[in-house]
């Protein structure tokens, strides 16, 4: 098999950062592959198969506190935090001609069933001023009450648990940032925001938070601060002179 059209569509809606106590938002995610595969016991040869694979994640905060720690020179820290609950919804499927694709498709695909579910249930604490959670925790079912048996908690165990580094003041909106090509496949981005073009500071992070690259760059004309990063998602954060933020997500393949 081999790939052969990538088509993807992303719908999402951001909430207003930092998280408050009443945070709660939505987020959608759909894209479509499409590959050529060959079985002689089926006639197939080089047909295209289409893979859609839909993804909904619901976040809530609901409640905060303080969480305390054990850190990794000993002993323990203190932290306020904040406890949101996270839903993720994915739905893989493949089809051959607008039909459910057969078993023996399915298994070169890894495939259980032409239309599978998979539901993640987890629980994070978050600190102040931190896109990476303390403490996380995988659930194995709507309650949030049972831990799943295997990977089911992590927590960051780092130093700086216990230090605050203050409040920023709020930043407001550059505008939408626009990021392409996506997926990026070379290591190269090019970024826009409404306006003149202009130099921001780009802040990379991976989907715990952890910052992974950083860099200049200006609106307009390709960047290479995502050469070298592993294939998966990022959040490119860009800063302008004055002092405006503006997000985006991109994936490298």
């Amino acid at each position: 098999m081999l790939p052969e059209q990538v088509d993807r569509r992303d719908n999402r809606t951001y909430p207003p950062l930092p998280l408050t106590a009443t945070t709660s938002k939505r987020t959608i995610y759909y894209d479509r592959h499409w590959v050529e595969i060959t079985v002689q016991d089926l006639g197939l040869n080089a047909k295209g198969i289409r893979l859609p694979h839909y993804s909904a994640t619901q976040d809530d905060v609901v409640g905060y506190g303080t969480l305390r720690l054990p850190k990794s020179a000993g002993g323990s820290v203190a932290v306020p935090v904040l406890m949101v609950r996270t839903h993720i919804h994915e739905i893989d499927s493949a089809y051959i001609n607008r039909q459910p694709a057969p078993a023996v498709v399915l298994h070169a695909l890894q495939m259980k069933q032409a239309i599978q579910h998979r539901d993640i249930y987890q629980t994070a604490f978050y600190r102040e001023n931190s896109s990476q959670p303390a403490l996380l925790l995988y659930h194995t079912d709507a309650t949030y009450s049972t831990l799943r048996n295997w990977f089911s908690i992590w927590f960051t165990g780092e130093e700086s648990l216990g230090t605050i580094t203050g409040v920023r003041q709020a930043q407001t909106s550059a505008g939408a940032l626009q990021v392409y090509p996506n997926p990026v496949t070379d290591g190269r981005l090019n970024l826009e925001l409404p306006g003149e073009r202009q130099a921001v500071q780009l802040v990379v992070r991976d989907l715990l938070g952890r910052q992974v690259a950083t860099g200049t760059a200006f609106t307009g004309q390709p960047t290479t601060a995502l050469r070298g990063l592993r294939a998966g998602l990022y959040v490119v954060e860009a800063t302008t002179a004055a002092g405006q933020r503006s997000t985006g997500r991109v994936r490298v393949d």
